[in-house]
């Protein structure tokens, strides 16, 4: 990889792993929301969590929206304990969720080594689906900034094209005047992370920390299980 110059990395599950901070901040939202806060949590959290996981994948294919992926989630949810909810409801929730997640969303000192190391031989940016705001909120709470120039963040519902949209990663080589043969991209979707960009000229290098298994025809530059693995492939 002698001509790599920039390196495009997810967020979710790659630099941040949602199960550091999304159940507890799932969970202390339920209890601070009037409409939830008398269910049982052990009965609730599993119910939603499903209905997340049913919606994620419709909201991956590109069936439905971001907004409708976070408002049927929870009107679905409730519905299963006889609770009637209203679009304001859901949109207050997911709120108070995101604003949750400040305090559990900490910094990886592994994370921070490998692009420390990264950033000093390569340009770096990520490229994400998702809200502008949230994604920054996560970034910043990661103390993540100061390796990622807000110009070099590709946020979906920002830009106007979610991946795998060829357009949200031509934007990202446009930025940084690079060529798809000179970029590497790092993340934990197959079809996102990887299929996408190969598509597109460029190398992958997957995330597979959830045990998956990649289509027959596919051959990524590599497969990595944790973020620090990088540093034997690409320094």
């Amino acid at each position: 990889m002698l001509n790599t110059r920039l390196i495009l990395f997810d967020l979710d599950n790659t630099l941040l792993h949602m199960h550091e901070y999304w159940e507890e901040s799932i969970k202390e939202a339920f209890k601070q929301t009037a409409v939830t806060s008398a269910i049982e949590i052990n009965e609730l959290y599993p119910i939603f969590k499903a209905q997340d996981e049913l919606y994620c994948q419709l909201y991956d294919e590109g069936v439905i929206s971001l907004w409708e992926f976070r408002r049927d989630r929870f009107i679905k949810t409730l519905e299963h304990f006889n609770r009637v909810v209203t679009n304001e409801d859901a949109i207050q929730f997911h709120e108070l969720f995101t604003s949750l997640t400040n305090y559990y969303i900490k910094p990886s000192v592994k994370v921070d080594h490998t692009l420390a190391l990264l950033a000093e031989k390569y340009l770096i940016g990520i490229v994400t689906n998702g809200t502008p705001e949230f994604q920054r909120n996560k970034i910043k709470q990661m103390g993540l900034s100061r390796y990622f120039k807000d110009e070099h963040l590709f946020i979906s519902e920002e830009v106007g094209y979610s991946k795998p949209a060829k357009e949200i990663y031509q934007m990202a080589m446009d930025t940084f005047h690079v060529a798809a043969s000179e970029v590497v991209f790092v993340g934990d979707s197959i079809k996102n992370d990887v299929i996408g960009p190969m598509h597109h000229g460029m190398q992958a290098i997957w995330v597979n920390n959830h045990a998956e298994t990649l289509p027959p025809d596919v051959t990524p530059f590599a497969i990595i299980t944790e973020i620090g693995q990088l540093e034997q492939i690409l320094l």
